[in-house]
């Protein structure tokens, strides 16, 4: 063959393979970015906000859930989600309203752990506590209670089953 022949037949050889590896980096680039958005924007994916001081602090968390069960205290936790309402009864021991107490709760749908919502509730009869809580899906929701009233700490998790009738 010519030198001239060999050396243009070699420059499109190369530019061809070159030209594949490119595209091929540029493939894996799009599809590991498209991967990344995809993951990112998983709603029911979760990370534990604060994880290395909760750790840390795992047994004072401990104490606090031992000194809120010696305090004897329950509570009947419900979602209305026709009306959008968290609801929450706390009783004594004794099944006495627990009048008076800041309760806050951390509610999240189990599909959804990325989205958590924090409501405060207020009281609305003797030991009953609502807040407004838009309820956008049925199945399993995640209520973490917490009810302080003086020195008393009291804290409740629970889970709570939307039907899927009971939505709007």
């Amino acid at each position: 063959m010519i030198p001239q022949i060999e050396h243009a037949v070699e420059r499109k050889a190369r530019r061809r393979w070159l030209s594949f590896i490119g595209a091929f980096f540029l493939f894996e680039f799009v599809l590991w970015g498209t991967a990344i958005y995809v993951v990112h924007d998983d709603p029911s994916h979760a990370v534990v906000e604060d994880y290395d001081t909760k750790a840390l602090a795992w047994d004072e968390h401990r104490l606090a859930e031992a000194a809120s069960a010696a305090l004897g205290w329950h509570a009947d936790v419900r979602i209305a989600a026709r009306e959008g309402r968290l609801a929450v009864e706390v009783r004594d021991r004794d099944g006495a309203p627990v009048k008076g107490a800041a309760v806050e709760a951390e509610v999240f749908h189990r599909a959804r752990a990325g989205r958590k919502r924090r409501v405060v509730l207020t009281e609305e009869a003797p030991g009953v506590y609502g807040a407004s809580l838009p309820v956008d899906r049925p199945g399993r929701w995640s209520v973490h209670l917490s009810a302080e009233r003086g020195a008393d700490r009291f804290l409740h998790d629970a889970e709570v089953f939307v039907p899927e009738g009971g939505m709007r």
